[in-house]
């Protein structure tokens, strides 16, 4: 290329052609770099979307879940109120039953003990009014 005619065809010199096209070559490389930035932010931009989605849905869900465990403790503490009412019954009768016992078991005792002093009072009172002839026989 060296040849006066290539110089007519060709306004600059090869090498300045070669570096201008290097230029270009970088410009293009730059553009690219640009556009899959771009798409790497949108990329980026969508994927958080969809974490917030996927974590919308997490939550729902385990709203759902711990709307069925709300009703589940619910449901136990009828339960457990209705047991305990149950058992405060029983209690409430055992402990009559108790009291009930206690007092004929006090009253057998105090019979026992008081007993022949009390027939023996009796039988003296009655000998006494038999001899006053307050009682005819």
């Amino acid at each position: 290329m060296s040849d006066p005619m290539s110089k007519i065809m060709m306004a600059t010199e090869t090498a300045d052609v070669a570096q201008l096209a290097m230029i270009e070559c970088v410009r293009q490389l730059a553009d690219n770099g640009k556009s899959m930035n771009k798409i790497l932010e949108g990329m980026q931009t969508e994927l958080r979307d969809v974490r917030e989605r996927v974590i919308r849905i997490e939550a729902s869900e385990f709203k759902a879940e711990l709307g069925v465990a709300k009703q589940e403790i619910d449901r136990l503490r009828q339960e457990a109120k209705g047991d305990l009412a149950k058992l405060d019954d029983r209690v409430e009768k055992l402990e009559t039953a108790d009291h009930r016992r206690a007092g004929g078991q006090a009253f057998a005792d105090a019979i026992l003990k008081y007993g022949p002093f009390v027939i023996a009072l009796a039988t003296t009172l009655f000998i006494v009014l038999v001899a006053m002839g307050k009682i005819v026989l």
